[in-house]
């Protein structure tokens, strides 16, 4: 049967070209929601400075992002799995990137304005988040679709890193705010090749068992899944942790150094190798960029061979095999995330690796997550299962993460203004954020019991809705 095969009807009706090449701009559009969202975070010390706000601000600047993100997320799966994907997308878009450039003239003494904006910002990247893995969804099947998510979350991968390199490297020679204004530029040219390119495959039409039952209805489908409850919960378990350190990562290094070089230049040399924070900047979002790809394509590959009962997994085939690959990752994970930015203290190169190691194992995360989450779920939800997994993940992720980080660092702060208070007070913080890692490894480990009868279920569900006619 086409969706549980390596073709199907809805593929069928797009020709190849078209698939791949939308899959490449898809994947671009994905990256640039990253480079949006984390290049501020690249310049993170000149935004604090420049609107004269503390950590609790800078952190209630992304947790107000993630909290437009939330709320738009059921409104965009809604309307994702009923209306045209590429038009949503596309006039979306146009609204995106406006909003975007607007942020980047906002003046100093309106710094409300500049959180009122990205939170417009953040309920606009919605478009992407619904319409794309959907169409992917749709465009692709078997071991195929697999692959296309692989391809789809590199841009996970490279975006947010590519953003705060980018806003890194403007930010040294020019006022801040032009590094705000490179991603809405590419996003536009993207949306012209999204326009004529990106074609939308036949819809199912729903009778017979498989009813348009509206939102209440698609809530309380997605609560029956057992599965699917867990893949959230650890998704936003994980999220809360890589939130917290891409958001704060750069600040704490830049107060390292600030503080290594007021102690003495021998110090400050010997611990970052003359290394200065721009340059580190660079090194290590390249480097995460490669790892984390890399991560994500050996990982995603072992773990199809191992469900599909290829190479040496040839007599150990197993369906479950995505759970069984995420609770290895976040075992590999979970004792070198802990802790992590304390390494810092003793060797800038000593931490790159202990970052890097968790990228590798943590590439893939999301591309089985989303594979589990399609297996247990029916096509015709595609949109609305994949936002509202957004719109946990991140109420209890990376939306509050930045927040509660800062604020506990605050805490810890008091009234102290200097570079090495800074610094301990956001390693204190780190300590409650970085122990997420532990609760998903048990919430993976219920994915893994539950996946067998909602897998068995949705087969069912799709056996039931395969014969079904489809409507241009």
């Amino acid at each position: 049967m086409g969706y549980h095969g390596d073709a199907g009807p809805e593929d069928e009706q797009v020709p190849l070209w078209r698939r791949c090449a939308g899959l490449v701009i898809l994947t671009l559009l994905h990256a640039m929601t990253y480079a949006d969202r984390f290049g501020i975070a690249g310049v993170l010390p000149k935004l604090m400075k420049f609107y004269d706000i503390n950590n609790s601000q800078s952190g209630l600047l992304s947790t107000l992002f993630m909290a437009a993100t939330i709320v738009g997320s059921p409104i965009a799966g809604y309307f994702g799995d009923r209306y045209n994907r590429k038009m949503i997308m596309f006039v979306g878009g146009i609204f995106w990137v406006l909003i975007m450039v607007a942020t980047s003239f906002v003046p100093e003494d309106m710094f409300w304005l500049f959180m009122v904006l990205r939170c417009i910002d953040g309920f606009s990247d919605n478009i992407v988040y619904a319409c794309a893995p959907s169409l992917i969804a749709d465009y692709f099947f078997g071991k195929y679709r697999n692959y296309a998510f692989m391809v789809f979350y590199y841009g996970l991968n490279f975006g947010g890193q590519f953003g705060a390199i980018f806003a890194t490297v403007i930010a040294d020679e020019y006022p801040w705010q032009w590094s705000l204004r490179l991603v809405p530029a590419i996003t536009a040219v993207l949306l012209v090749f999204l326009f004529f390119v990106i074609q939308e495959p036949p819809r199912i039409k729903k009778e017979g068992r498989i009813k348009d039952t509206g939102l209440l209805g698609d809530v309380k489908y997605l609560l029956s899944k057992k599965t699917y409850i867990f893949v959230c919960l650890t998704r936003g378990m994980i999220a809360h942790t890589s939130g917290v350190s891409a958001w704060w990562n750069p600040d704490i290094v830049s107060n390292t150094m600030e503080w290594y070089k007021n102690i003495s230049m021998e110090k400050y040399n010997n611990t970052f190798h003359n290394v200065n924070y721009k340059n580190y900047v660079i090194i290590s979002m390249c480097a995460a960029s490669v790892v984390g790809i890399a991560g994500n394509t050996i990982l995603v590959n072992i773990a199809e061979a191992w469900k599909k009962g290829r190479g040496v997994f040839k007599n150990r085939q197993n369906f479950r095999a995505p759970a069984i690959m995420i609770i290895i990752c976040l075992c590999f994970m979970a004792p070198n995330i802990y802790g992590q930015q304390m390494l810092l203290l003793v060797d800038l190169f000593l931490f790159l690796a202990s970052q890097l190691f968790s990228m590798f194992w943590g590439g893939s995360f999301f591309v089985l997550a989303t594979d589990i989450i399609y297996s247990v779920t029916t096509r015709d939800r595609r949109a609305t299962t994949i936002m509202y997994c957004y719109l946990f993940e991140h109420t209890i992720g990376d939306g509050p993460g930045p927040y509660i980080a800062g604020a506990i660092a605050d805490a810890f702060r008091g009234d102290k203004e200097d570079h090495k208070s800074e610094v301990w007070s956001l390693l204190n913080a780190f300590h409650f954020s970085m122990a997420c890692v532990v609760p998903a490894i048990i919430f993976s480990i219920c994915v893994f019991i539950f996946m067998k009868d909602d897998y068995q279920k949705n087969l069912e569900d799709e056996e039931a809705i395969e014969g079904l006619k489809l409507i241009l």
